[in-house]
């Protein structure tokens, strides 16, 4: 165990590269009577995952409010959406129709106006659709020109200090050797770990245990502190939360 936190403390440093306990209720009483044991705030002290706080509210290292921490209904899990087509995009175009490709535009740059050019339909405005829209769109336009077409559309990903990603980013700002902007990757799997490493790796004056995420949700922000060393440590991947689009990542300096 003292090897893979060993391990994984390298790799968080070098840049190559939870969830609170069991609470048991007690179901003797009615339903809607059912309390925690008296044991539980105590445990609750003790554990070293992340605290989320909004106005007097706090969660667990997921960012679920303690007391929803087990109803999937609540509604307070962020879901990924499907990205939509910005001005700046690189965006590709295949149209098929009779077993040939009759239109083929593998780099097509989202213009100022967030418009396109395609053969044979022109100009097409293209901002703030999905691909899902712009495929319905695009078939239905071609159906004028070629019978039945099959559309093909897809980002085209770049890469560098300057791309721009279709999924958003996040922001990683303090003791990182590479502050600024992680793009959120095609997969949406983007962890705080994940996002360390894409900022060079902590610094040596890093506070690891420490780490705050902002996340805006319903006209608030909230607050998240991660103990990032009891990912390795103790293996409490759960503490190793998601990031979303516009998530603030800040790691403190340690105070010697």
């Amino acid at each position: 165990m003292r090897l893979q936190s060993s391990i994984f403390m390298f790799l968080l440093a070098s840049g190559l590269s939870g969830c609170g306990p069991f609470i048991p209720l007690d179901r003797s009483a009615p339903a809607r009577l059912r309390m925690p044991p008296s044991h539980v705030n105590e445990e609750r002290k003790a554990v070293d995952g992340g605290r989320l706080t909004v106005g007097r509210k706090q969660a667990n290292g997921n960012g679920i409010p303690a007391d929803k921490a087990n109803d999937k209904k609540s509604g307070d899990s962020v879901k990924p959406q499907e990205p939509v087509i910005k001005q700046g995009l690189l965006i590709k175009v295949t149209v098929f129709a009779g077993g040939k490709k009759e239109v083929d535009e593998p780099f097509k740059r989202v213009s100022v106006g967030g418009i396109i050019t395609l053969p044979l339909v022109g100009y097409i405005k293209v901002e703030g659709l999905t691909l899902r829209d712009l495929s319905a769109m695009l078939k239905t336009q071609y159906s004028a020109y070629l019978r039945d077409p099959s559309i093909d559309v897809d980002f085209v990903l770049e890469t560098g200090d300057s791309a721009i990603s279709p999924w958003g980013y996040i922001t990683v700002l303090g003791r990182v050797k590479k502050p600024g902007r992680v793009n959120i990757p095609p997969t949406q799997d983007l962890t705080l770990s994940m996002a360390v490493q894409f900022a060079g790796g902590l610094d040596t004056s890093a506070k690891i245990y420490g780490i705050k995420i902002s996340r805006e949700k319903n006209g608030q922000t909230e607050q998240i502190e991660v103990d990032l060393q009891s990912v390795g440590s103790k293996g409490e991947v759960d503490s190793d939360i998601k990031l979303y689009p516009g998530d603030v990542v800040y790691v403190p300096e340690r105070v010697f």
